[in-house]
């Protein structure tokens, strides 16, 4: 007799932790792992798997035991191929949560849009195997999706209308407008290290959280209800930032912006700025360090500069105690070097 409520039951195959390699080529089935349903008075909605195989066979296996699943969480497992996943997602319709984690797959292209009820979804850690793109452009119902791992997002307006969290490792997708792809995304962050990008521009509405680590040429951020934004990069050359409603900016580049525009509450939001100084500290780097000076003259602003350790000897500490003393008086800027 099924009750009459739900109930959560975690039916987890655990092993020793696994090397940072491939599955091996045979893993032990899905179906010898599992067995039978232990609790068949239970429905059960939330699973984890580890280190095993899906076979084309696991829908018709898993069909009515395991029909009521919402949490499904697959780690170091083996798919074999696109029938594999297509039985599974026939069979547990109700997904709501699906996760990858460190898998091996025999096709090209993970298809999410398949699990109609997808809220939330990730791809983490290495894959293995054929895979190089994950595909969410019919995904109209997933809320939060993470991607910390080199693949291709196939995305389209339908499928990113409804994402608000927003978690991406090295997609050509976030170099653009996150506006168009993205319109309700309330929290994201956006990390690459291998590409450039011309610029880069967020003007929802909804966003409350910006992070970013890559390094488009310009940064535009136009955003009303943004309240944390962090920027990590090298040469940007123009920032604009128009957040009424900021409350904190942490912003590291290693080189000094020609251009850098704040329209910031500064009365209510911590401002931390942080430049780094190399070798090849030349006259523009001082203009373009006046220019950012006379900008930002009356804000609480904290400002720190990082010497390159072949500057050491080149840097007087005198010249530098009195510099410091005149920008504070001047701007009013706390400005400390380390």
């Amino acid at each position: 007799m099924m009750l009459r409520d739900p109930e959560y039951l975690d039916l987890s195959r655990s092993f020793p932790p696994s090397p940072p390699s491939p599955p091996p080529n045979s893993p032990t089935r899905i179906e010898d792992i599992l067995g039978e349903n232990p609790r068949p008075d239970l429905l059960l909605l939330s699973l984890t798997v580890r280190d095993c195989r899906l076979s084309f066979t696991v829908g018709n296996y898993v069909v009515g035991m395991y029909s009521s699943l919402k949490q499904l969480w697959l780690s170091h497992v083996l798919v074999s191929n696109e029938e594999t996943i297509s039985n599974l997602a026939s069979s547990c319709p109700l997904i709501e949560l699906l996760e990858f984690e460190c898998c091996t797959f025999g096709m090209e292209t993970l298809t999410l849009s398949i699990f109609h009820k997808l809220k939330k979804a990730s791809v983490e850690g290495f894959q293995y195997g054929r895979i190089c793109q994950v595909d969410i452009r019919e995904s109209v119902n997933l809320e939060s999706f993470t991607c910390t791992t080199y693949l291709e997002l196939l995305l389209s307006s339908d499928g990113g209308s409804n994402i608000r969290d927003l978690y991406l490792l090295d997609s050509p997708i976030v170099y653009g407008d996150l506006t168009a792809d993205f319109p309700l995304v309330e929290k994201a962050k956006l990390v690459t290290e291998e590409v450039d990008a011309d610029w880069f521009k967020a003007a929802n509405y909804h966003l409350r959280k910006l992070e970013i680590e890559f390094d488009p040429r310009e940064i535009y951020v136009d955003c009303p209800n943004l309240r944390y934004f962090k920027y990590c990069g090298f040469s940007c050359k123009k920032v604009f930032i128009d957040c009424p409603n900021l409350r904190e900016l942490l912003y590291d580049g290693d080189e000094v912006p020609s251009i850098l525009k704040l329209n910031l509450p500064t009365d209510k939001c911590l401002v931390k700025l942080h430049f780094s100084l190399s070798c090849d500290l030349d006259t523009s780097w001082f203009i373009r360090f006046r220019v950012l000076m006379e900008h930002i003259a009356g804000q609480k602003i904290y400002l720190t500069l990082g010497f390159d350790s072949s500057l050491q000897n080149r840097i007087q500490i005198s010249n530098s105690m009195n510099l410091e003393q005149q920008f504070a008086l001047r701007n009013r800027t706390m400005f400390t070097s380390k």
